[in-house]
């Protein structure tokens, strides 16, 4: 599944850079652009899968769509990509990794909430033992 495509980059970043970054963009092939939306996905895909049944239902899922293009951006370049670049990739995956923590829903642009796939919820333990116990006393006074 595609979170985001060509287009997507060009209206976040511009034409002429996501066109200088791939050079078969002049061709209409935008061969690099793919591939670089391909391992974004794949990207995405290896750590949505921990909670969520893939493929999501139909989208666009917006935070999706944004950290797509972030990490696709930062993998269109060569060698060293500016540290711009380098540093929104770097926010997209910590925040890519902490969807299944529950940090983030998984909202799509019509309002729609994809669902957890059963028992894969963050799931609250409370501390045992008799510190937690005391304190758990201690909270529910009303004095």
């Amino acid at each position: 599944m595609s979170y985001a495509d060509r287009q997507d980059l060009i209206d976040r970043f511009g034409q002429t850079e996501i066109e200088s970054l791939d050079p078969g963009a002049a061709d209409g092939a935008f061969a690099r652009v793919t591939t670089a939306l391909a391992d974004a996905a794949a990207e995405i895909d290896a750590v949505v899968a921990a909670a969520w049944d893939l493929p999501l239902p139909p989208g666009p899922w917006p935070l999706l769509v944004a950290i797509a293009s972030d990490i696709a951006r930062a993998r269109l370049y060569d060698d060293v990509a500016p540290e711009t670049v380098t540093a929104r990739a770097t926010r997209a995956r910590a925040k890519l990794r902490s969807i299944p923590e529950g940090r983030y829903q998984l909202l799509s642009v019509a309002g729609d909430i994809a669902p957890r796939r059963a028992g894969s919820g963050v799931q609250h333990v409370p501390p045992a033992g008799p510190m937690a116990q005391a304190l758990r006393r201690h909270c529910g006074r009303t004095s």
